[in-house]
């Protein structure tokens, strides 16, 4: 802990020091200034004090007193104390607050004099921890700056008693993800005996129960459906896509994760929003002008002991504080009633001084008076200390007055959250008396909506059907007061006509009255309808839109209204469609401001579920493959062979659950080492022949086997390094035992990267190969191959690409195996779909889509994989001779570095495989590969149609499952001859 004093006690320390001080120079005359030397802590150097006759210290030409800080000689902070008469200085610990990744929370080390860092012990870059959240993350410390990288981490939630369990993805920042789709309280699942669990997060930790389907209306489209609930219940949020006023997450001061919700220049607590509205007032006129007096108040002390002995100085300074105390009445009072309660001058005595005592006692009372309404009653009446100052008929509205007022009407269902705001505030320097006025611009008044579903992309939207959604909305008005309102919404979305409606019911504020306009209750709202946009997204803005008001006419009266909407649809993949946030407005005018605002999520319905088969949940299973598959132990055999020439094989329930693996073959030093060791044992077994000669042939053919395996696989056949060890086997008396000597020191040499090193430097034994080894440590660790697997997985798919380097030698730079440098594998837990030539099965001239992730390799000497997503559209035509596929392969990044891939130096956005044709094998299930489909490559920063690609390519996959509705899933691989080649595979689930 650090050495702190507080403002006043230490300045009333220094000024008795000062008098005593100036006490002893009376009595003993004037004493000359001296130079104090003081040690700054073990490293800071000494800093030389000037001490004054008057007892004053001064550093570099400024004033310090106990308690100040001064920077020693190596830069860091240091506090001065002063004890007994003596100065000392102590280190002040620098303390470094470490953001954990973007989860909002944080942690502090400390850093000692020493250059150490410590938390609750000594500490060093790569420690990890684990954060309250469940992240881990990887401190590291970086050209003096410290930052944590979010390692992901997984969940694992049993079943219930069905022996099965689910493994969400916990990602940096928070969110969990189940096979790629964002996870939220309510999640289900289903396992193999068709049982449906709904996950649910309880104070932090994920639990599984049996799901319970909701009761839907038999006509979608009916008015009485079951309205959504009012206080749906808040989960852990993140802001992945919003609508309207851009709002904000923050950390509380509690260092809670995304606890605070910053929107229109204000902070509210997520915990108090789950009840559905939050009203802010600011300080009271009255509270403000209590704090303030207060604060002069507790001066009064202080200047007595400064003043003591100078009455003028003191008579000015509360003269000060009564004027001061005086204007912090102004808006309860106007200047005649501030006059009542501190008069112009200050209370004197008869003899001219200030009366101090009455000062105090009159703001004591007054302070007094302003703590309680009751109190403040009481002190404006007869004899009261506020008498005169105000009315007492206004007491109430004037102590109740506050200097801003604000409300945020806030809602959520499952996915989405969103809210309205107003924010009013007086002028400043205004009284109670001042009308409240609305906030200009986006602080005053507004609408937004956020998710943390990511938007939804126009091409994975269905392209036919209907979609409806139910949800609430809520509103706020700055006409007829301040109204704040919520409701139920229904949204009608049209995908072939890309289209979508809605109406909003049962706008009324917390007392149940219906909002009104033109003085007459509104029942329902009609909104402008909308098209979709290629992200998914709509906006209208002075679109024509419809109130219905609530009357015994026949047929109620309609107007219709300038109206404003926005939104959004969210979800990915076969999440799709999930759910719409949005934001809408009533005008006066087109592009007027609105008289009412509003936010809206809403949910898709629920469906019945098509029966779906039970798959493996690790990956083991392979009924249908393309390449590698698992063996009967889950075994995934690529990427060549090993040392011993043994094929390599990888569990795939690893790679299921990491995603990449990386497999180091052994060193070539380690290797090396082995065979000189080797060596060594025949020259020991010769030494105990006493250098018999009928072994000289083999002596000369082993002496020219070492030198070859540290010239060959050490040194890269570098010619400084030829005969390292000797041209010839030693000659004379105990020659065995001296070249038994030379490769031991060889072998030991190749048994440590400090032993490696130092057998470089000059007289050791591998001095003549100092020139070619640049970096020992590297060479020392250098493998002979190295196979980089990345792996991904769907439903009902598991695939891979992989790709393997080679080293000639120690000292030679990595390149692709010739012999087996790369591949791609995918497999799936289903059997392959079986479609008959005579009738296919699915609607004749149909379409099916299906959606996934596609994995890439760049297969060079430092392979670089990339990750994306795959849509594939299926033509199934009216025979299979006239069934075609197009599969949209886009967003391929590098997982760790976010990079994209290229195509001549620019990122690409889409890879499309057009006109696929579909074929029938011997067993009647479904495939396709083509060596030369046509290929666009379309890249980010144009928006032109693509370049074709006619080099190398190729596509090869199969479909899996089977139902009346068609395949559930299709796998695959995919190449291109690019200069750095690519080797891909995919797997996609039916979708949408």
């Amino acid at each position: 802990m650090y050495r702190t004093k507080g403002f006043v006690t230490s300045a009333l320390r220094n000024l008795r020091l000062s008098a005593l001080w100036v006490a002893l120079t009376a009595l003993a005359g004037p004493l000359a200034a001296q130079v104090v030397q003081v040690q700054l802590g073990d490293h800071g150097g000494t800093a030389s004090l000037t001490v004054t006759g008057e007892g004053q210290a001064t550093w570099e030409g400024m004033q310090v007193v106990d308690g100040s800080t001064i920077t020693g000689a190596n830069g860091l902070t240091y506090v001065l104390i002063f004890a007994d008469g003596e100065w000392t200085a102590q280190y002040l610990s620098q303390l470094v607050r470490v953001m954990l990744g973007d989860s909002g929370r944080a942690i502090t080390l400390e850093r000692m004099e020493d250059g150490e860092y410590w938390w609750g012990g000594p500490i060093q870059s790569g420690l990890t921890v684990r954060s309250s959240d469940g992240i881990v993350y990887r401190l590291v410390l970086s050209a003096g700056t410290w930052t944590a990288m979010p390692l992901q981490s997984s969940v694992s939630i049993p079943l219930g008693d069905s022996g099965e369990s689910v493994s969400l993805q916990l990602l940096p920042g928070g969110a969990y993800t189940y096979n790629g789709r964002p996870v939220t309280d309510g999640f289900v699942v289903t396992v193999s005996s068709g049982m449906r669990y709904e996950l649910r997060l309880s104070e932090g930790e994920w639990v599984a129960r049996p799901y319970q389907e909701p009761t839907q209306p038999t006509d979608p489209t009916d008015p009485s459906e079951p309205t959504p609930p009012t206080t749906p219940t808040i989960v852990t949020d993140v802001l992945t896509t919003y609508v309207g006023i851009a709002p904000t997450l923050v950390s509380s001061e509690d260092g809670v994760r995304n606890a605070v919700l910053r929107v229109g220049g204000s902070d509210y607590l997520l915990s108090s929003l789950s009840s559905g509205q939050s009203l802010t007032t600011g300080e009271t006129f009255a509270g403000r002008a209590m704090e303030a007096i207060a604060a002069r108040r507790r001066q009064i002390e202080l200047y007595e002991i400064v003043y003591e002995d100078r009455p003028d100085d003191l008579l000015q300074t509360l003269q000060d504080i009564w004027d001061q105390s005086h204007a912090a009445l102004g808006g309860l009072f106007d200047a005649a009633g501030a006059s009542e309660v501190f008069s112009f001058s200050v209370p004197q005595t008869s003899q001219g001084r200030v009366d101090v005592e009455e000062v105090k006692e009159t703001m004591d009372a007054v302070i007094a008076s302003l703590e309680t309404f009751q109190s403040f009653r009481t002190a404006l009446g007869d004899g009261g200390i506020l008498e005169g100052a105000l009315d007492i008929e206004s007491a109430q509205a004037a102590y109740e007055a506050v200097t801003d007022w604000s409300a945020l009407q806030f809602g959520a269902t499952q996915n989405t959250r969103f809210g309205a705001y107003l924010r009013y505030q007086r002028p400043e320097g205004s009284s109670w008396q001042d009308s409240l006025q609305l906030l200009s611009g986006e602080e005053g008044f507004g609408a937004f909506a956020y998710s943390p579903l990511p938007s939804s992309v126009l091409s994975s939207l269905p392209i036919s059907g209907t979609a409806n959604y139910s949800g609430r909305t809520v509103a706020v008005s700055p006409l007829g007061g301040f109204g704040v309102y919520s409701g139920t919404i229904n949204l009608q979305v049209r995908f072939a006509a890309r289209s979508i409606n809605g109406v909003i019911r049962g706008l009324a504020n917390d007392a149940g009255e219906l909002l009104t306009y033109s003085q007459l209750p509104v029942s329902e709202i009609s909104l402008p309808a909308a098209s979709l946009g290629p992200d998914a997204s709509f906006s209208v803005q002075g679109g024509t839109g419809a109130l219905l008001f609530e009357s015994l006419a026949v047929p109620p009266p309609t107007q219709s209204v300038f109206m404003d909407m926005s939104g959004q649809i969210l979800g990915s993949g076969l999440g799709a469609a999930e759910a719409i946030i949005g934001t809408w407005s009533v005008n006066p005018s087109v592009g007027g401001l609105p008289e009412l605002t509003g936010a809206y999520g809403a949910e898709r319905r629920a469906t019945s579920a098509p029966s779906r088969p039970a798959t493996d949940t690790d990956g083991l299973t392979a009924l249908a493959f393309i390449g590698a598959r698992p063996d009967d132990v889950g075994n995934i055999r690529l990427g060549g062979a090993d040392a011993s020439g043994a094929a390599l094989s990888y569990w795939a329930g690893a790679l299921y659950t990491t995603g990449s693996a990386e497999i180091l073959g052994p060193t070539a030093v380690s290797l090396a080492r082995r065979a000189l060791a080797d060596l060594a044992v025949r020259v020991s077994i010769w030494a105990t022949n006493d250098g018999d000669p009928q072994f000289d042939q083999d002596r000369a053919n082993l002496w020219s086997s070492a030198n070859t395996i540290l010239h060959e696989q050490v040194f890269g056949q570098n010619a400084s390094a030829l005969n390292i060890l000797g041209a010839s086997y030693p000659i004379g008396s105990n020659r065995d035992s001296r070249a038994l000597d030379s490769l031991d020191v060889a072998v030991e040499a190749l048994s440590s990267v400090a032993s490696f090193g130092a057998s470089l430097q000059s007289g050791g034994v591998f001095e003549d190969a100092s020139g070619i080894v640049q970096d020992p440590a590297g060479t020392f660790a250098a493998p002979l191959f190295e196979v980089d697997v990345a792996y991904g997985h769907t439903n009902y798919a598991r695939f891979g690409v992989w790709a393997r380097t080679v080293r000639d030698s120690a000292v030679s730079a990595p390149t692709p195996d010739a012999t087996t440098p790369s591949g791609a594998f995918a497999y799936s837990p289903l059997a392959g779909t079986v479609l008959a030539t005579s009738a296919l099965g699915y609607p004749s001239g149909g379409v099916g889509h299906f959606v996934g992730q596609a994995l890439a390799m760049e297969v060079s000497a430092d392979p670089t994989a990339y990750v994306g997503d795959i849509r594939a559209t299926v033509s199934w035509g009216q025979s299979i001779g006239t069934a075609s596929l197009t599969a949209v392969i886009s967003g391929l990044a590098n997982p760790e570095s976010g990079d994209a891939l290229t195509y001549q130096g620019v990122a690409v956005e889409e890879i499309a495989f057009g006109n696929v044709g579909l074929s029938l094998a011997n067993d009647g299930t479904a495939f396709f590969s083509d060596s030369a489909p046509s290929v666009i490559i379309r890249v980010v920063d144009t928006t032109a149609g693509g370049t074709a690609w006619n080099g190398a390519r190729e596509i090869i996959g199969q479909f899996v499952g089977d139902s009346p509705d068609g395949p559930h899933g299709v796998i695959g691989t995919w190449s291109l001859g690019f200069a750095t080649p690519i080797e891909g595979a995919f797997g996609a689930d039916a979708g949408p």
